[in-house]
């Protein structure tokens, strides 16, 4: 009986600590209290707080050049972390580690990385429609303009994109964890701290 407690007990101890299987990345936790992460705050015609900071991971991917995390302006918890690689559109070259093409680029390197840790990546379509040149090997388009992945496992998910700014003509490869409740989270604690920032701002007037 005692045996069969403690078998009970084990599965339970498994079942929790696998979760979800998205814990964070170099480095960091989604979820871990960081208080060096602060909080920038605007008004007056510009609204934005944001709790970022910019590091450089022990042991950066050579696919990217910038590393952020964003926390929860007011409970400083991590719901973000992301790494970005940028490249002006006139800058392309015949080099395909260049580009987001489905085989053979960094992108589909670190896709085969990702999936070979948590599983399948899905092929999802983001609001701006890209220019389709072609499938990959499982029929689905890619384009010179977006082509993005996405792992879910609960309330959080992994997301790696390739995408085109029209704006400013640059091609961003980007890998982002998120914690979805977090930045719930987050959403609400920046509608109060607007709340608290509006009342000060307009303290001096008998409105």
């Amino acid at each position: 009986m005692k045996k069969l407690l403690l078998l009970f007990i084990s599965f339970a101890f498994i079942g929790a600590s696998n979760a979800n299987s998205i814990k964070g990345a170099f480095g960091y936790e989604l979820g871990a209290f960081d208080n060096s992460i602060e909080t920038n705050m605007k008004f007056l015609g510009d609204w934005y707080f944001t709790a970022k900071k910019v590091f450089t991971p022990n042991k950066p991917a050579p696919f990217f050049d910038d590393y952020y995390v964003l926390a929860t302006p007011e409970s400083k918890k991590i719901y973000q972390i992301m790494s970005r690689k940028s490249i002006w559109s006139g800058e392309w070259t015949d080099n395909p580690n260049e580009k987001c093409f489905p085989v053979g680029t960094h992108f589909s390197n670190l896709l085969g990385m990702l999936e070979a840790k948590y599983g399948a990546f899905k092929l999802y379509d983001e609001w701006r429609e890209g220019v389709t040149f072609g499938k990959d090997s499982d029929g689905n388009p890619w384009s010179a303009h977006k082509y993005s992945y996405k792992f879910i496992d609960g309330d959080r998910g992994i997301y790696l994109r390739c995408n085109h700014d029209d704006i400013i003509k640059k091609y961003y490869l980007t890998l982002q964890y998120i914690d979805n409740s977090l930045e719930k989270i987050q959403d609400l604690e920046v509608a109060e701290l607007r709340r608290k920032q509006a009342l000060k701002e307009s303290s001096d007037y008998d409105l």
